[in-house]
């Protein structure tokens, strides 16, 4: 039996919180695509296993405290998620911290995540879902 896409979801979350890159690539298809929060400013997108663990070590040098547990997650399809996160982060030598409700999207392929981003607001989460497909 293969893992359903919100307990994947919970479980990619999960390690991030945990700093485990290895672990969250695992999850990951070799040409997986992500869109971190900041892409709408900076344009970025990440792309296969080394653009998650590129992502991966920008978190952890900018971050101290990375905290995302999940308020809630929904599957609109067999193959897609939106969980919505209580994200916590802590800025890495400014002690700034940042609390916000952001929206994790992902869509899944053969047990892996083939693209996955994060939003401020679900309505985008959604729109940007409905595009890869």
């Amino acid at each position: 039996m293969t893992e359903s896409v919100d307990g994947l979801g919970r479980r990619a979350l999960a390690q991030l919180e945990a700093d485990d890159a290895d672990a969250l690539i695992e999850v990951c298809d070799p040409d997986v695509e992500l869109r971190p929060l900041i892409a709408g400013v900076s344009g970025s997108e990440y792309r296969g296993h080394e653009g998650v663990r590129q992502w991966f070590d920008e978190l952890s040098s900018s971050f101290d405290e990375r905290r995302a547990p999940i308020i809630s997650i929904d599957s609109p399809s067999d193959d897609a998620l939106v969980a919505e996160i209580a994200l916590h982060l802590r800025g890495r030598g400014s002690g700034i911290e940042i609390d916000m409700t952001v929206y994790g999207a992902g869509r899944v392929r053969d047990g892996l995540f083939v693209w996955w981003g994060f939003f401020e607001a679900r309505d985008e989460a959604l729109r940007e879902l409905a595009k890869h497909r």
